[in-house]
């Protein structure tokens, strides 16, 4: 078999002059080569959007609340939290940018909470700064399909750095891209992050390699911020993980190769000095991420959060399809086809003694520990720390090294074609293949393996296209096990290469494009939501019933998050960082623990308002009932809102004050007063006080990190009030208090990442400075 070309044969530019034209063909097969990959990403996605430009289950909310609606069935209900979570936010940060405003408050959610720091509404990152240039309708499609070319391109450019062909490369950036956990994540901030993992991994190997070290140490010192920015802390530290992982590996795997040449010291300093410097600039984000976490629920993490256990070995037969368990989509699916398995083993077994390899080889195994190892997951679970780590989602990452030990695999198999070890190594790929067939058989044969019903009909349906992979996999191989040293060897291998990547890209996108739906409008309010809004303005809503999503019960109002695209403010919430303190405030205020049920976990903070004290007391001013309900203690009947009624609770406000007659300035018994709030901006608000002595203000506004207020443009001290609210001691007479939202940590942020952002400004310049310097001096 003729040897693999290395790396550096690969990358380095030819020594000889080219031409423009010359120039153009040494690239056209890379160029074609990533347009496989940006097609085959459109080909998963263009089932959903023949149907409407924006992506999304919005069909979903048609069973619940307010926005109840005829539907004929509904697509895709696994994805709840992109019509939940990710595009209300999309929508309420696309529309303060447009409107002039950082996106760092939602001021609709509870009583208000953090929106940029949340980290799962990424504002910051490059999907959602794609989707801000797009009408609003698009830019939740233009974060999907930028999360896509990101990942698809990572894994293509690593593949090259490794030393794939452009086939090789282009099947395993096809093959990542469309794998099955990441697809199966697609739309989340969990796949944002893994989406820069090729990128990440690309740039630690060209920085250990030592060569042009100031460039790639600044693309990895990029990559770095952009997967901070990407938004999923727990995932972010599972990358994190993995990339220490390969990185160690593989600068171990190289000292015991190069001999004397290698330098483990620099190559390591040189890393850790690009992966700082890329934390640093994504200190905005991270900072007052990490302060607004300490308090919040995720802080005790553990095994209250789910996803806690290991991913069963059962469902390593997800690789070979989708529907192995049954299940139409399974929680955690792996599927990557029998194509690409059987050349992830050929490339992993032909290149295991390249250093990269054996790094990789380490991810995977890294990756496949913490998602299939149960003693692993429990001690990551029981770790300080660590409690809000999921290990499972490690299968996302997992996909990648896999795709690249495909890509090698085929392009072991292209370069040795037409020689006598090219057909020997066609055969035992073609052996592997037809054992996949077999197991395929097997299945098939055994009825589901004891499934009935519409499990086996899953299961039958994506053994289908399995069995079709397997088809084309085998013609593709017996034409390379039979190809001899003709002329014509090398194109009819290229054409081999070409089919095989089309039967990947064609499996994978049989199984991941059910995955999507669509709508030709986004989000298009119900006239019950648009009375609801109407009725309300600006004023806070509560929910009688049960609120918390449940899947066996109906829902009252508008499910949470989902009014933030109504811009209607409602004590309900669901956001990965709510505050501690609004499950011990609700104890003691109802008597009631707040524990949610279903779904959704800890996660979700939806109280149930029985009287209109406890209304008062969180400056909820109206309250929704099933119809035919009687409103909460206290209320008063104001509408009926489509088949709920809409009851006003007497003397309830966002803002209150009380007299100051206590010790200490404290809050005196008295009748408490309303008071008007305007709102200049989605982080800011008005009052006039008035009073004709010293008086408290109390407002109902969440108490985290980052709010100033001012009383006639001086500044004003705040105050924590009822354990989850604040309030300020306002001297007699008439006041204009304003306040804003923006941390101290944030500051501390802008100022971490400006530094940063100097430092490799000035690492990118300083080599044209250097040759203007010499260009001057006439030096040569």
């Amino acid at each position: 078999m003729p040897a693999t070309p290395s790396v550096a044969t690969l990358t380095r530019p030819s020594p000889s002059p080219t031409g423009p034209g010359r120039l153009w063909r040494r690239r056209l097969p890379d160029a074609a080569g990533v347009l496989a990959v940006l097609v085959a990403g459109a080909a998963v996605m263009a089932p959903a959007l023949g149907h409407g430009a924006s992506l999304g289950p919005y069909d979903w909310l048609a069973l619940y609340g307010l926005s109840h609606a005829p539907v004929a069935s509904i697509h895709g209900t696994l994805a709840f939290d992109q019509i939940r979570e990710f595009i209300p936010w999309t929508t309420l940060a696309w529309t303060q940018v447009h409107h002039g405003h950082l996106p760092l408050w939602n001021p609709y959610s509870a009583m208000g909470l953090p929106l940029a720091f949340n980290w799962q509404s990424a504002t910051f990152g490059l999907p959602m700064v794609v989707g801000y240039l797009l009408p609003l309708q698009l830019a939740y499609t233009a974060s999907v399909l930028v999360t896509l070319v990101v990942a698809g391109t990572g894994a293509y450019a690593l593949a090259r750095v490794v030393g794939c062909g452009p086939t090789g490369a282009a099947l395993a950036g096809v093959t990542f891209e469309l794998s099955g956990g990441f697809m199966l994540y697609l739309g989340w901030p969990i796949a944002s992050v893994v989406s820069w993992a090729g990128w990440l991994l690309a740039a630690v190997v060209l920085l250990v390699r030592g060569t042009r070290r100031r460039r790639h140490g600044i693309a990895l010192a990029v990559v770095v911020a952009a997967a901070v920015y990407a938004g999923q802390p727990d995932v972010l530290v599972i990358l994190a993980a993995g990339a220490v992982v390969f990185t160690l590996a593989l600068v171990a795997a190289r000292a015991t190769r190069a001999g004397g040449g290698h330098r483990p010291g620099r190559a390591l300093r040189d890393v850790a000095v690009a992966a700082v410097t890329g934390a640093a600039l994504g200190a905005p984000l991270w900072l007052p991420g990490l302060q607004l976490a300490r308090s919040s629920v995720r802080r005790t993490g553990g095994r209250g959060f789910g996803g806690k256990s290991a991913v069963s070995f059962h469902d390593i037969g997800h690789l070979l399809a989708a529907g192995w368990s049954g299940q139409a989509v399974s929680r955690d699916p792996e599927y990557l086809g029998a194509i690409a398995l059987v050349l992830a083993v050929t490339g992993l077994v032909l290149g295991r003694r390249r250093a990269v390899v054996v790094a990789l080889g380490a991810l995977a195994l890294a990756m496949a520990a913490l998602a299939f190892v149960p003693p692993v997951v429990s001690a990551l679970a029981d770790a300080p720390g660590l409690g809000a780590v999921v290990p499972t989602r490690s299968v996302v990452l997992l996909a990648l090294p896999l795709a690249v030990f495909c890509g090698l695999g085929l392009d072991h198999l292209l370069r040795a074609a037409g020689t006598p070890a090219g057909r020997a190594l066609a055969r035992r790929a073609g052996a592997g293949m037809a054992l996949a067939g077999v197991v395929l058989l097997a299945w098939w044969a055994g009825g589901g393996g004891g499934l009935r019903g519409t499990a086996a009909a899953n299961r039958a349906s994506a053994l289908q296209w399995s069995a079709l992979e397997v088809g084309g996999g085998l013609a593709g191989l017996a034409v390379l096990a039979l190809l001899g040293p003709r002329g014509g060897a090398r194109r009819v291998a290229g054409a081999v290469g070409a089919l095989l990547v089309v039967c990947v890209a064609a499996f994978l996108v049989a199984e991941g494009g059910p995955l999507w739906s669509s709508s030709p409008d986004g989000f298009v309010p119900t006239a019950a939501e648009v009375a609801l809004a109407r009725a309300v303005g600006p004023s806070s809503v509560g929910l009688g019933a049960d609120a918390c999503f449940r899947a066996d019960q109906p829902l009252v109002g508008v499910l949470s998050d989902v009014n933030v695209s109504l811009a209607v403010r409602e004590m309900s919430v669901y956001d990965p960082l709510i505050p501690a303190s609004y499950f011990r405030t609700w104890h003691r205020t109802s008597g009631e623990h707040h524990v949610p049920a279903g779904l959704t976990g800890i996660s979700s903070f939806c109280p149930t308002f029985t009287t209109a004290a406890a209304a008062r007391a969180y400056g909820v001013a109206f309250v929704l009932e099933p119809g035919g309900e009687p409103g909460p203690d206290g209320s008063v009947f104001d509408t009926t809102v489509g088949d709920e009624d809409l009851y006003r609770v007497p003397g309830a406000s966002a803002a209150w004050v009380t007299p100051a007659g206590g010790p200490g300035g404290a809050a005196a018994p008295g009748a408490a007063r309303p008071v008007a709030v305007s709102y200049p901006g989605p982080a800011s608000w008005r009052l006039t006080v008035r009073g004709n002595g010293p008086q408290v203000l109390r407002l109902a506004l969440s108490d985290v990190p980052g709010w100033h207020a001012s009383v006639d443009g001086r500044p004003l001290a705040l105050h924590p009030y009822g354990g989850v609210m604040l309030e300020a001691r306002v001297p007699g007479g008439t006041h204009v208090v304003e306040l804003h939202y923006w941390p101290a940590a944030f500051t501390a942020g802008l100022g971490l990442g400006a530094v940063a952002l100097v430092g490799v400004l000035a690492a990118a310049l300083s080599p044209v400075v250097r040759r203007r310097r010499r260009v001057r001096s006439g030096r040569p």
